[in-house]
């Protein structure tokens, strides 16, 4: 089918059931121009040779889907060049053989128009720059603008990212999700690059999310559907385990607006020994003037329950000014959640003796004092129960439902 190059639309081979003789006959079949292609995937293995220069012609007018998994091609960047139509980018496991610098992925970014969604998972480091370079600190030109973009995914090291966002403006871009590969990340760049973004600058995300899983830890901020247009934010670092910090890419304005705060956490080793404490928490805290609603699943009630049972007489009405209704969950009454990995590994032993609610009473009186009142439950299904009701009866406003509530 390939020999009848002028008539073939779309490609899409797996090489893992391929052998490598019949995968470098596939290759040397698609060394000259497919001019009606508009899509293409392949997917590779850890071996896979190197695409040469010469694929597809160097050149795919008419393509609008390019998605390689685990294939390395380093002449992409000139390729891209001559796919103007190009709408959906997905570079997925890209091997060090695949390398491509951030300059030059810029180059072949700047033409496509018309993208819309990009997504870069590399397998690689970046060099390390000569010392005169980092003593210099180069400014990077705006090269690339790509005004279609919605989506931008990135997987890898954060300098990579850094110097790709350096050169990249993207005004119209709704969904943006980072994954680190370590948790010792750098954000300038991308602090920079979503300050540039006009939806980011008016999202008002009204809920955020905080999630540990095993040693992965994330922050996600969202606005509900509903409101204009749903607009997406989240940062993942790998490795990270529970000491996980807010990034600093989360700026105060973004945070400004949320409503609804969620922290749970899954997937607890036995015997896994902790460095976080109550008070690591604060600083996120402070930077929610508005939540009135949050929820906490009961393998984090301890470090929540812990922070706001230590903050200072005078901070009391400060920290988390609108808060109204809170879930410590301490796993009485509970149903089953089917996310909650922690009783496979006997976690739950850890809190028998702990029961959150009860740890928090200085807290709640504190800030009846104030005029700042705060009702305090132990189970998701009482939560749920009073969000329903002041969903229903008061103010109406969905973002006071939690991320995972059916009513959104």
């Amino acid at each position: 089918m390939l020999k009848h190059s002028d008539r073939v639309r779309l490609v899409d081979l797996e090489m893992e059931i391929m052998s490598s003789h019949k995968w470098g006959q596939v290759v040397g079949a698609m060394q000259v121009p497919f001019p009606v292609l508009t899509h293409l995937r392949l997917s590779g293995r850890l071996d896979v040779p190197v695409l040469p220069s010469g694929f597809l012609g160097g050149s795919a007018p008419c393509l609008q889907y390019l998605g390689l998994n685990g294939i390395p091609l380093p002449e992409l960047p000139p390729f891209l060049l001559s796919a103007r139509g190009l709408v959906s980018l997905q570079l997925k496991c890209i091997p060090p053989t695949g390398y491509i610098s951030p300059e030059a992925m810029v180059v072949g970014l700047a033409g496509l128009t018309r993208l819309r969604t990009i997504c870069i998972e590399i397998q690689f480091q970046s060099p390390i720059p000569p010392p005169e370079q980092t003593r210099r600190g180069p400014d990077h030109p705006m090269l690339a603008v790509l005004p279609a973009l919605t989506q931008f995914v990135f997987a890898g090291e954060s300098k990579y990212l850094e110097d790709l966002l350096a050169q990249i403006d993207a005004p119209r871009v709704e969904d943006v999700r980072i994954e680190y590969y370590t948790q010792v990340v750098q954000t300038p760049q991308l602090s920079r690059f979503l300050g540039r973004i006009a939806n980011f600058k008016l999202a008002q995300f009204r809920r955020a999310q905080v999630i540990f899983c095993g040693d992965d830890a994330c922050i996600e901020l969202d606005r509900p559907q509903g409101e204009c247009r749903r607009v997406h934010l989240s940062v993942t670092t790998l490795d990270g385990g529970p000491n996980f910090q807010v990034p600093y890419v989360i700026q105060d304005a973004m945070l400004s607006n949320v409503g609804h705060l969620s922290i749970s956490r899954t997937q607890v080793e036995v015997g896994q020994q902790d460095d976080l404490n109550g008070t690591d928490w604060l600083p996120l805290l402070h930077l929610l003037p508005t939540v009135k609603t949050m929820h906490v699943n009961r393998a984090m009630a301890l470090y929540i329950a812990s922070a706001i049972g230590g903050i200072a007489d005078e901070m009391v009405a400060k920290v988390l000014p609108a808060l109204q209704l809170l879930c410590l969950e301490d796993g009485e009454d509970n149903d089953y959640d089917p996310y909650d990995y922690s009783h496979v590994n006997d976690y739950d032993s850890y809190f028998d003796d702990f029961e959150p609610v009860g740890s928090t009473e200085r807290f709640l009186s504190l800030r009846r004092l104030s005029g700042c009142p705060v009702i305090i439950v132990n189970t998701e299904d009482k939560f749920v129960e009073r969000l329903h009701a002041r969903w229903m009866c008061q103010e109406k406003v969905p973002w006071q439902l939690p991320l995972w509530s059916s009513v959104i």
